[in-house]
């Protein structure tokens, strides 16, 4: 069955309502997904100081 824009904005519509979607909520969402992606690069970057201080003081 092919459907055409309208039917797809009507599911659309349906889920929104369904789901209670709210792009407030999805913004602070993705903010808050991407501070925890730079928080696991800061500690990535932290622990190789580490290893590599670790490294120097056996030296």
């Amino acid at each position: 069955m092919k459907k055409f824009f309208k039917q797809y904005q009507k599911e659309v519509a349906e889920l929104v309502k369904k789901f209670n979607f709210n792009w407030s909520v999805y913004v602070q969402y993705i903010h808050l997904v991407e501070e925890v992606g730079e928080l696991g690069e800061t500690l990535t970057v932290l622990c190789k100081a580490i290893d590599k201080l670790e490294a120097v003081k056996k030296l």
